[in-house]
């Protein structure tokens, strides 16, 4: 009996692209990759902000369910900010569980905390939301980079976008159409 081996087959020629090919952007193939529990949990978190921005817009201003919405929308916003900051500390956290850096840390807790800050001050309607809308915007650029750096994987682009373009812009139809109060005393 021979120990006689075959050789393992050469691997396959790298398939190469045709020239001028560009690869398709997570714009042209959303969620493509995205694990699906994802994809759904991203696209039913944009509901609360589509759904509150939408009662903003469409009840009479100076009524109780319209100043509802408008601070239903805004405690939305920062707890969103708030799930967003911790994932960039999960990411810190499995990137680099020795050297942990405390910029990033500081970095990822100024969103949620300025959020909490401007509801709890009570600032006017359009700076609350102008801050809430620099948040995300912050944070959105921030994980973008993070995926062209190769730390996020690239399906977490089209969430991102997706998501951050829901939140803000029900927040930017709320700024540009309504000066809702912050709080309303319901009627006497």
């Amino acid at each position: 009996m021979t120990d006689t081996q075959t050789p393992p087959p050469p691997p396959p020629e790298p398939q190469r692209e045709p020239a001028g090919h560009r690869p398709e952007s997570w714009f042209q193939r959303p969620f493509s990759g995205a694990p699906k529990p994802a994809m759904f949990l991203t696209l039913a978190g944009i509901l609360p902000f589509l759904i509150t921005a939408l009662v903003v817009i469409v009840t009479p201003e100076g009524k109780l369910f319209n100043a509802t919405a408008y601070n239903a929308l805004l405690t939305y916003a920062a707890v969103i900010l708030g799930f967003l900051g911790g994932t960039r500390w999960g990411v810190e956290m499995v990137e680099r569980p020795e050297t942990t850096r405390w910029a990033v840390l500081v970095l990822a807790i100024i969103p949620p905390l300025l959020a909490w800050a401007v509801i709890l001050i009570g600032l006017q309607p359009r700076a609350t939301m102008a801050i809430f809308i620099a948040g995300f915007l912050a944070m959105l650029f921030w994980d973008l980079w993070s995926i062209t750096r190769g730390t996020l994987p690239g399906w977490y682009a089209s969430l991102r976008m997706i998501a951050s373009s829901g939140a803000i812009l029900s927040l930017l139809l709320v700024f540009w159409t309504r000066d809702v109060p912050v709080t309303q005393a319901p009627p006497a």
